[in-house]
């Protein structure tokens, strides 16, 4: 299912204070299945008194509008198709705008960039699908890499067979283990090319699969931090002392989408 999510930039009357809730819109069936099973009974029957009429506005998206508090606490049908451009004579308090896939309001916590910044490491906690052993396949080179880590350990060793053979390995776990071989000839460019390999397989990840692309741009403006004390480069170092490279690629690779930049 999709949910229209607007993340808004600041309060509705005083345009320097920014809140801690979003907009939802969704229609019947949408918010049957994913909004009322977390509103009381009365606000579910609010909700329906709420519901826009469309013939009214033009070109409507959705019927029903709510307005969200970022930790779900409070849940408001609202009477008006309320984050639509044209409010306020034509200024709009959105920052963002995204279709979420989700299954349940709940998953929309895990979407809100209002927070100071995100963290992600393990696979399966929040912000996981931002891993490189995340699986999503990527097809670069001519070739489909099981997870951006293949692709980006198999680089090391580029026209070598050291290559396919990584390309091949059963997890991303295994790939990772092969790269770092020590005893493997690492190609001698390696430490000026890889921040431009990781590029290019974010960049692979996050356009040839729709679902991470929204989830994403969804993230809004938010810092996004790999938080990890095994890696001080592309992670924090745990302490926020680390270059955090793979979370200022993904940021880029944000950046790059909503911009329309192509390779």
């Amino acid at each position: 299912m999709i949910i229209r999510a607007y993340w808004p930039q600041c309060d509705e009357y005083d345009r320097t204070e920014p809140i801690d809730s979003f907009w939802v819109e969704a229609t019947y069936e949408e918010a049957k299945k994913a909004i009322f099973p977390f509103l009381t009974p009365e606000a579910v029957e609010c909700s329906k008194t709420h519901a826009i009429d469309a013939s009214g506005i033009d070109n409507p998206p959705h019927p029903y509008c709510f307005l969200v508090a970022q930790d779900l606490s409070t849940i408001e049908p609202f009477h008006v198709h309320y984050p639509f451009h044209h409010m306020w004579n034509g200024y709009s308090p959105f920052k963002e705008f995204a279709e979420c896939h989700i299954s349940t309001l709940e998953e929309l916590k895990t979407f809100t960039p209002l927070s100071k910044s995100i963290r992600f490491y393990h696979l399966h906690k929040p912000y996981g699908f931002f891993s490189n052993f995340a699986p999503y396949a990527i097809y670069i080179k001519g070739k489909i890499w099981s997870t951006s880590e293949h692709y980006f350990q198999s680089q090391k060793f580029t026209n070598t067979h050291y290559e396919e053979e990584i390309r091949q390995a059963q997890t991303p776990r295994e790939a990772a283990q092969m790269g770092r071989d020590p005893s493997k000839p690492l190609r001698a460019d390696w430490r000026i090319v890889k921040n431009d390999v990781m590029r290019e397989a974010l960049y692979a990840k996050f356009t040839q699969h729709p679902d991470l692309n929204g989830k994403l741009i969804a993230t809004g403006n938010t810092e996004i931090i790999e938080h990890t004390t095994n890696d001080s480069y592309w992670g924090d170092g745990g302490d926020g002392s680390g270059k955090n490279m793979l979370g200022k690629l993904l940021m880029e690779t944000r950046e790059r989408i909503r911009l329309g930049v192509m390779q």
